[in-house]
C-alpha cells in the first residue's frame, strides 16, 4: 500500500505554520508528535480503510514447535488437530501417544494478539474458510470477551478465518537521547523519523549506525493530508489560536470525507468483492 514517511507529515505541520522545522524547540517537537499520533488514531477509526482491513486464518492454539520444551498440560495445534501434552516433551511429535493426547473438548478462543500473527483491533466477521477465495464461505457465530473472541464449542473447523481491523500505527515516540538505552517495543524519534525498536540498543545506537535494531514507521498515504491538517489544528489550539484552528479542523474532516468518496463513489468499494473458484 502507498505510504509516506513520518518526517514528511511532521515537517508538513511545521511548514503550515510558516516555520523552519530545524528551528522548533524540543517541547514543540514533542507536542506535534503527540498531535500526529492522536490524529492518526482519529483518522484510522473514521472509516474501514482498505489498508487496515485483513482476513487471516487463525487457530485456537499456537502451532507445535519442535524446538520448544512442553510441560504437562500444554496445548498445541499440529497439522489439522489439537493436542495436549501428557509427559514433558521436546521434539516429540503430537502424534506420539507416549507424550501427547488428542484435545477434543476445549475453549475455542482466539486472542487479540497471537505470536507471529497480525494483532486484531476490531472483529468484523468470522468465516469457516477464506471468503476472498470461496464463494461458499460461511459466517460463524462468535462472542467478544476481554482477551479476544470465543467461538461456539460445537464449531467443527480446526482453522477459521477472521475478518478484522488491524491495529492503528503508533507514533507516540520519545525524542532520541544519545545516552539512553532503548528496549524492544520502544518508539523513538531519531534522525528526523519515527522508529520502532526491535532489539535492545546500547547508548549511542542510531538507525544509521545500527539499522538492524530499528524499523521505520510510516503513515498510509490515504490519510496523510488529513493527519497533517488535524495535527496543525491541534498545534494552533495549543497556541491559543482557536479561530484559525477551526478552519483546519474542517479541513481534517473534509480530507477524510474526500477519501471515503474516492473509495465508495469513484472506485465503487461499497462491499466485499466475491471471487468464484
Amino acid at each position: 500500500m502507498p505510504r509516506v514517511t513520518f518526517k514528511s507529515v511532521l515537517e508538513g505541520v511545521y511548514q503550515m505554520g510558516g516555520g523552519d522545522p530545524s528551528q522548533f524547540s524540543d517541547a514543540d517537537k514533542r507536542a506535534v508528535i503527540q498531535f500526529i499520533a492522536d490524529r492518526t488514531r482519529d483518522a484510522w477509526e473514521f472509516y474501514r480503510w482498505p489498508e487496515q482491513m485483513l482476513t487471516e486464518p487463525r487457530n485456537y492454539r499456537l502451532a507445535y514447535d519442535a524446538a520448544t520444551t512442553y510441560a504437562i498440560g500444554s496445548e498445541v495445534f499440529y497439522l489439522t488437530a489439537y493436542y495436549t501434552c501428557t509427559a514433558p516433551s521436546t521434539g516429540n511429535l503430537p502424534t506420539d501417544t507416549d507424550y501427547w493426547s488428542p484435545l477434543t473438548t476445549f475453549r475455542k478462543g482466539i486472542p487479540w494478539a497471537q505470536t507471529g500473527q497480525t494483532a486484531i483491533e476490531a472483529v468484523l466477521r468470522v468465516w469457516n474458510q477464506d471468503p476472498d477465495t470461496y464463494e461458499s464461505a460461511r459466517e460463524l457465530d462468535y462472542k467478544l470477551v476481554a482477551d479476544g473472541l470465543v467461538l461456539d464449542p460445537g464449531t467443527e473447523e480446526a482453522t477459521v478465518w477472521v475478518e478484522f481491523r488491524s491495529g492503528c500505527p503508533d507514533f507516540e515516540c520519545a525524542l532520541y537521547s544519545a545516552t539512553a538505552v532503548y528496549a524492544i517495543g520502544d518508539l523513538v524519534y531519531a534522525e528526523n523519523e519515527c522508529y520502532l525498536v526491535g532489539a535492545t540498543t546500547t547508548a549511542g545506537d542510531l538507525p544509521s549506525t545500527a539499522p538492524a535494531k530499528f524499523t521505520l514507521q510510516s503513515i498510509p498515504y490515504r490519510l496523510a493530508r488529513a493527519i497533517k491538517a488535524g495535527a496543525f489544528a491541534d498545534y494552533l489550539t495549543n497556541n491559543d489560536q482557536d479561530s484559525k484552528a477551526s478552519k483546519w479542523e474542517g479541513k481534517f474532516n473534509y480530507q477524510l470525507e474526500e477519501q471515503v468518496w474516492q473509495l465508495t463513489k469513484l472506485q465503487g468499494q461499497t462491499g466485499r468483492p466475491q471471487v468464484r473458484v
